[in-house]
Formats: C-alpha cells, sequence, structure tokens
C-alpha cells in the first residue's frame, strides 16, 4: 500500500471501500490522515457497526446516531443514544423527511418501535407528504408493527397529500396482510386517491385475487364494470368471474363506446376473450365506429385473441364504414401472420373496398413485400383494378420498389 500512495492520493471512493469491506484500520488511516469522512449511510448499507462508532466518536454526532439506530435492529443501542441526548424533541425530529420512530419502522424494527414509542413517540406523526408511521408500515409490508401502531391508538383513516390512506398504500404495494388487517380494524376500503383508484382497483392491477376477494366480501362499494375492464385487460379470470357472478354486465360499454370484449381484444387476452365468450357476450359486438372486437384484435396486433374470435364464430368478412375488409387492414399494415389466418379462415382475398382496391392494392401500396406474396400464394389476382384502373403493380411501379413489381412481373408471366 506504501507503494501506491506515493503515486495516488486516497479519495471518497477508498473510504467507501474500506467501509464495505469492514477494514476498520484502513477507514481510520484515511480518516486520520487524508482527513476523509465516514459516509454513515454507507455504514447502515454495509452494517459496519465498527465504523459507526468509529463516526460517532470523530464526530460525536449523538443525534445522528440515535436517528440512524433503527438501521441496525438494535434495541439497546437506541435506547443508549437516547438516554444520552435526554429531549423529548429528538423524537419529532425530521431527517431526512422521516421521524426516527418511521425510520424505526421502514427497517422494520419492531422492538426499537416498541421503545420510541414508550418514550413519547407520536405515533401520528406527519413527515414529507403527510405520511405517518401507520403508512410507512403499509408501504413497506411491516404487518407486525402495523399492529403496534395501531394499538397505540394511530389513525387508520388518515391520509397523506395524495389522498392516500394506508389500506390504499398497502394495495398499491400488493401488500396483502396489511390490507386485510387495516379493514379488520375498520379502514375504509373504499376511500380512493386522488386519481380515483380505490384499494380494490390496484388490487386487480396486481391481479391479487385475494384481496379482491377479501375487499368484495366486505363490502367493498365499487363500480362491477368498471372493476370488470380492469380485470379483463390484466386477464384476471377470477376476478371476471367472481364479478359476472355479482352482476357486472359482460355486455357493457363503457366510455368509449367499446365492450368488454373489445378490451380483452386491445390487451391479447386470450384466456379472458373465451371466458367472456363462454358466457355469453357477443363475439361480434360492434362500437359505433362500426369497428367489432376481431377489428381491435387486428388493430393492435392481438393475433391470440382473433384466433379465439375466430373459432367461436366471428365474421371475418366484416367490413367497416369506408368498405375496407379485415385483409385490407391487415395488408395495410403488413401484419403476415394475421393475414394468413384470415387467410385459411375463408377471408375473401379479393375483396374490395368502397375504392374497388383490393388488400393486394394495399400490400403494393405500403412496400409490403412479405403480405404482398403471402396474398399472391393464396391466390390473389395481381390484374385486380381499382376505381381509377390502377392494378397492384402500378403501384409498386410508383414507390420504385423494383422487388415487389419483379414479383408481379414473374407471377404474370407464370400466368
Amino acid at each position: 500500500m506504501s507503494e501506491c500512495l506515493k503515486d495516488a492520493k486516497p479519495n471518497k471512493v477508498c473510504m467507501t471501500n474500506a467501509i464495505i469491506s469492514h477494514n476498520i484500520d484502513f477507514v481510520t488511516f484515511l480518516m486520520d490522515n487524508y482527513d476523509l469522512q465516514i459516509d454513515i449511510k454507507t455504514c447502515l448499507e454495509y452494517y459496519n457497526l465498527q465504523t459507526f462508532f468509529v463516526y460517532l466518536d470523530k464526530y460525536n454526532a449523538i443525534g445522528d446516531c440515535f436517528y440512524y439506530s433503527p438501521s441496525f435492529n438494535i434495541p439497546s443501542l437506541c435506547e443508549y443514544f437516547f438516554s444520552q441526548t435526554l429531549t423529548i424533541e429528538v423524537l419529532e425530529r425530521v431527517m431526512p423527511g422521516r421521524s426516527v420512530l418511521h425510520y424505526a419502522v421502514e427497517c422494520n424494527s419492531k422492538e426499537t418501535v416498541e421503545f420510541l414509542i414508550s418514550k413519547g413517540a407520536n405515533v401520528n406523526l406527519t413527515i414529507k407528504n403527510n405520511n405517518t408511521p401507520l403508512h410507512t408500515a403499509a408501504k413497506f409490508n411491516c404487518l407486525e408493527i402495523g399492529k403496534i401502531l395501531v394499538s397505540h391508538g394511530a389513525k387508520i383513516y388518515a391520509t397523506n397529500k395524495h389522498g392516500k390512506s394506508a389500506v390504499l398504500i398497502a394495495a398499491k404495494r400488493n401488500n396483502s396482510e396489511i390490507v386485510e388487517f387495516l379493514v379488520s380494524q375498520g379502514a375504509n376500503p373504499n376511500i380512493t386517491n386522488k386519481t380515483g383508484n380505490s384499494a380494490l382497483m390496484f388490487a386487480v392491477k396486481f391481479n391479487n385475487y385475494r384481496i379482491v376477494k377479501y375487499l368484495i366480501s366486505h363490502r367493498s362499494a365499487f363500480d362491477k364494470n368498471g372493476v370488470l375492464y380492469s380485470a379483463v385487460s390484466r386477464n384476471c379470470i377470477e376476478t371476471v368471474d367472481t364479478l359476472i357472478s355479482l352482476g357486472a354486465d359482460i355486455n357493457a360499454i363503457n366510455f368509449y363506446d367499446k365492450s368488454v370484449l373489445h378490451h380483452a381484444a386491445k390487451y391479447n387476452n386470450a384466456d379472458a376473450a373465451n371466458f367472456l365468450i363462454a358466457h355469453g357476450t357477443n363475439v361480434n359486438a360492434k362500437c359505433k365506429a362500426g369497428k367489432s372486437v376481431l377489428i381491435d384484435s387486428i388493430k393492435f396486433n392481438g393475433k391470440d385473441v382473433a384466433k379465439v374470435l375466430i373459432m367461436n364464430g366471428a365474421n371475418i368478412n366484416e367490413k367497416t364504414i369506408d368498405g375496407r375488409s379485415l385483409l385490407h387492414w391487415v395488408a395495410y399494415d403488413d401484419k403476415k401472420e394475421i393475414a394468413e389466418l384470415l387467410i385459411l379462415n375463408g377471408s375473401d382475398i379479393n375483396a374490395k373496398d368502397g375504392f374497388q382496391a383490393t388488400p393486394l392494392h394495399y400490400a403494393a401500396g405500403r412496400n409490403n413485400k412479405d403480405t404482398a406474396e403471402l396474398l399472391i400464394s393464396h391466390g390473389a389476382n395481381i390484374n385486380a383494378k381499382d376505381a381509377i384502373e390502377k392494378n397492384p403493380i402500378n403501384y409498386a411501379m410508383k414507390n420504385n420498389n423494383k422487388d415487389l413489381a419483379d414479383l408481379f412481373i414473374s407471377k404474370f408471366w407464370m400466368e
């Protein structure tokens, strides 16, 4: 090391590595000879209690050490530092953005929490964003500490500046046991945050059927159809089943004029689509714009749902208001796999839109060579003319697409 020090001067990185490696001799060497400071947070992160005490001795930082002592989960350590301060004010000191009680909760140090409360720590003290210790327990899934806080008078209804109660935070964090405990203690399961989300909506988001079932059984008020849309979008089949049994309408239409099955198509959730169809939803439902569920599945490249719909009788030759068939749509977007699925199930390969253009016109106009090859291989008419007397090869030549033009020419001579 002496040789290294001749050419290099130690810096903060050296001190950090010394703390991480628990090399107390090198820590003190760097501190005494190069005036490098100990980063207390690194001591906490790597559980370096020895360097933590060196920090205390060097800087006489009783207050800081008391605040951070819960990180080691040694209650007697916290008790010692508190005995040195002998002031209740340290219990309400906020640094950084939380009190020592909040920090002890975050560290899941149950005995330290009990000690702090016994010394007068306020279980309802609010810090940054108006979070209480119970909010922190809910966030970090500290069930036993949550029970301690509630038993000492923590307000389970308290909301932070974002309108979130502890039960909402627990649900958003997918912390099932905390949610169940708080509701059992009287927490309102129907409270919503500022964006209108309830604990039930968060449970659906995480596909946590345990909490969904629990909240519903505890008379959680909710918009059945709204939650149904959310459950379908996340393929939560058990939740969908429960909601339908409670009267949710599987043919409901949402604000955007889309059915629940449209929603399954949007997210390509084949299981949800199968379930809804099995329970009687309309497989050919259309929105006001005339788009069916099958069209939406194609729009969102949902091959899995498209298969389900076709197998259950969806109309593969339907057309939109402008006369375009499903095959026109996939030819335009170069969705070869879905195009093949439609063709194999009987879609009209030479269907014409309102402009008399065929799917092959669309593929040529968009330079979609793969889809064009597929259409031709299944008998698409390369000589079909649209309303302005142009055939697919005209569009390939217009786009200077030599490969596509050669494909059409070779097919022409073969015929």
